[in-house]
C-alpha cells in the first residue's frame, strides 16, 4: 500500500534509522465501513521529531527517517478520530516530505520530488460519482433521477439535450415535487428564478393562472396545449398527476403560438411505462386535512408493446377561513402503443371534479396587517355569503334547497 504526502522536499541518498517504534497497542481503535482502523489522535502542533514520536504510539505505527530530515520541520499536529494516514498526512503538511506504508504498517518518510513542492497538502480520498448512464436513457417527457434534468422538449418541441437549447430553461423534476411535499403547481415553481409564483399570496389556492414571469403573467401549457382561462373557469392540474414542470423563460411565441414574453410552463404528464410502477399514498395534515393517492403502470404484454398507467387522488380538508373548505377528486389513465422502437401512440385523459376550491377572498390591510381602530380582523373571518356563490348548477331541486358545498 502507497500513500505519498503532497508537500514539499529534497531527493534523499542517506540511510533510514528508526525515530518512532510501536511500544504497545493503541488504546482507542474502530474501524471505516472500508475496514480501515481509526483512532482517537491527540497530537499537538510541535516539532515533528516529537509529532512522529506521538504519532507511533498512538496508532502502534512505526516510523523510520533519517535524523537529517527532521531537522527545523515543524508539524501542525492532528487532532480527532480518523484513520493513521489521515493523521500522518495532517503532521506531514508543508514539511516537504512524503511517506511509504508496508504490510506491517511500517512508515518510511522520504523528501517528494521538486514537482510535488506546491505546498499542497494530503486530503483524503474523494469519491466522486456522476450519473451519466441514468442521463444517456432519460428523455424529455420521463423520469429524472434526482433534482437535475439534462433533456427538455419546451425549448424546441423536440426531445433535446439543455445544453443545446439557445433559452433558458429550469425544469421541477418530479423527485423535487415530491422532496417538497408541493400541493399545487404553484408551489413547485417558488424556488424556480424569475417566476413569482404567489402573485395573491399563499391564501388563494383555487388556481395556478395568476403566476408572472419577469413581470408578465406566465402562460401554461399541458403536453404542449394550452390551458385556456377565464372568469370563474380556472383550471389547476395537480402536481400528483406531473412527471415535471418546464419553465422556458423570455419570449416563446414562435414556439407555442400566442404567448406572453416573459416565458411558459409546460406541464408534462405522467406517461405510461415499460418499468413497472406501484405505489400508494396516504398523507395527512392540519384542518383535517386527508390525502389517498395511487400511481400504477407497466407493460401488458411480455415484448412491451403496450403499455398502460393509471394514476389516482382524492382529497378534503377544512382550512383556517371559516366556511371554507377543499375538495378534489382525479384520476387519469394513460395508454401507449408501440408497434416498434420508431413509432409509438399514446393516450392520456384526465377526469377532475373539485367539489370545494377553497379561499379566493380578500381581507383588508387595516386590520391585519396594520392597526385598525375597530380592532384586528380574525384569521379565520370569512368575508362573503357561505350561501351565495356556491359554484352549485342547481340550487334548488325539488323545492329543497341544495345545502352549500362550500368555496
Amino acid at each position: 500500500m502507497r500513500g505519498w504526502a503532497r508537500t514539499t522536499a529534497l531527493c534523499m541518498t542517506t540511510a533510514l534509522v528508526p525515530v518512532a517504534t510501536l511500544l504497545g497497542s493503541p488504546a482507542a481503535t474502530a474501524q471505516t465501513a472500508s475496514g480501515q482502523a481509526v483512532h482517537d489522535f491527540a497530537i499537538p502542533a510541535q516539532s515533528l521529531t516529537d509529532g512522529l514520536t506521538q504519532f507511533g504510539r498512538q496508532s502502534g505505527w512505526q516510523v523510520s527517517v533519517h535524523a537529517d530530515l527532521l531537522q527545523g520541520l515543524n508539524t501542525p499536529g492532528a487532532a480527532g478520530t480518523m484513520t493513521p494516514e489521515q493523521a500522518l498526512g495532517r503532521l506531514l503538511a508543508g514539511t516537504g516530505l512524503g511517506y511509504e506504508v508496508d504490510a506491517a504498517h511500517t512508515v518510511t518518510l522520504r523528501r517528494l520530488p521538486p514537482q510535488a513542492r506546491a505546498g499542497v497538502v494530503q486530503l483524503g480520498t474523494l469519491r466522486v460519482e456522476g450519473q451519466a448512464a441514468q442521463a444517456a436513457t432519460e428523455t424529455a417527457t420521463g423520469p429524472v433521477a434526482g433534482y437535475v434534468a439534462h433533456r427538455s422538449a419546451a425549448g424546441s418541441k423536440t426531445d433535446t439535450p439543455l445544453i443545446e437549447v439557445p433559452q433558458s430553461v429550469s425544469i421541477v423534476t418530479r423527485d423535487q415535487m415530491d422532496a417538497q411535499a408541493v400541493e399545487s403547481v404553484s408551489q413547485a415553481l417558488r424556488y424556480t428564478a424569475g417566476v413569482n409564483s404567489n402573485s395573491y399570496g399563499i391564501s388563494l389556492t383555487y388556481t395556478d393562472t395568476l403566476m408572472t414571469a419577469r413581470g408578465f403573467n406566465l402562460d401554461q401549457y399541458l403536453d404542449g396545449m394550452k390551458l385556456l382561462s377565464g372568469e370563474f373557469g380556472e383550471p389547476q392540474i395537480d402536481p400528483y398527476f406531473l412527471e415535471r414542470i418546464e419553465v422556458m423563460h423570455g419570449p416563446a411565441s414562435v414556439l407555442f403560438g400566442q404567448a406572453n414574453p416573459g416565458g411558459v410552463a409546460e406541464l408534462v404528464t405522467k406517461r405510461p411505462t415499460a418499468d413497472p410502477v406501484h405505489e400508494v399514498e396516504i398523507r395527512g395534515g392540519s384542518y383535517g386535512a386527508v390525502e389517498g393517492a395511487f400511481d400504477v403502470g407497466g407493460a401488458m404484454d411480455a415484448d412491451g408493446h403496450f403499455l398502460y398507467r393509471l394514476t389516482g387522488m382524492a382529497s378534503q380538508a377544512d382550512s383556517q377561513i371559516d366556511h371554507v373548505h377543499q375538495q378534489r377528486v382525479s384520476v387519469q389513465p394513460g395508454f401507449t402503443w408501440k408497434p416498434d422502437e420508431q413509432t409509438d401512440l399514446t393516450i392520456i385523459a384526465n377526469y377532475q371534479r373539485d367539489p370545494s376550491g377553497g379561499f379566493f377572498g380578500y381581507v383588508p390591510a387595516s386590520g391585519t396587517l396594520f392597526t385598525n381602530p375597530n380592532g384586528k380582523i380574525s384569521s379565520s373571518f370569512f368575508e362573503g355569503d357561505p350561501n351565495f356563490n356556491t359554484f352549485n348548477p342547481h340550487p334548488v331541486r325539488r323545492g329543497v334547497p341544495v345545502q352549500p358545498s362550500g368555496r
